[in-house]
């Protein structure tokens, strides 16, 4: 679903994007490095992407050797093509991606589910997308913190309103298996290294 204008403002200042760079992203190096897996000049996915921000810190730390990142807002694409980034984004919906099949190396979702109804399902097309053994980093806000920015103005649908038992078990359903996981902001956030397997199902 699209961001309300509040959330649209949110999600493209400052603080935001120095969290997204001091916090989430370093949390996601830090999976990378205790696991000994390096994705220097791999093949990468943003998953919404937004102004296209994350992608930028993507492709200056690992130099991907292709690099595609995508979100469903129009209007967040136009700000992230001006970035001038060596990569290719697009205007598309998670829950029906329209890639080759087993491209990439590597998914990364920075805070973007909790916006889809049909969340699980994007974990299943996400998947897809993934070569056997590639990687998912993804890092959510959690149930209670969803119900408080309700109260400021936010909207998220009522259907990824999840705990973190109900999200790992979607992440499960969707064919990945847990690598690391780690706690954010006293578990209002959580975030997650996941791998790929073979039990990708369709929703």
């Amino acid at each position: 679903m699209e961001l309300s204008k509040i959330e649209f403002r949110a999600m493209n200042n400052p603080i935001r994007r120095w969290v997204l760079k001091n916090d989430e992203f370093k949390l996601f190096k830090k999976h990378l490095k205790k696991c000994n897996i390096d994705l220097n000049r791999k093949t990468i996915l943003d998953v919404g992407c937004g102004s296209g921000y994350s992608t930028a810190l993507i492709s200056k730390e690992f130099n991907p050797s292709y690099l595609t990142a995508f979100d469903y807002m129009p209007k967040q694409i136009e700000l992230a093509k001006k970035r001038r980034i060596n990569a290719h984004f697009f205007v598309g919906d998670a829950t029906d991606i329209h890639l080759t099949p087993q491209t990439f190396d590597a998914a990364f979702i920075f805070g973007v589910l909790h916006h889809i109804p049909k969340w699980k399902n994007a974990l299943c097309e996400i998947a897809k997308t993934l070569k056997c053994g590639g990687f998912l980093l993804v890092e959510e806000p959690g149930i209670t913190l969803i119900n408080f920015v309700n109260r400021l103005g936010f909207k998220h649908p009522e259907e990824s309103k999840f705990g973190w038992a109900k999200f790992e078990e979607g992440l499960r359903l969707g064919g990945f298996d847990i690598l690391e996981k780690k706690k954010m902001w006293w578990n209002t956030f959580q975030s997650y290294l996941c791998i790929k397997n073979n039990n990708v199902k369709t929703l």
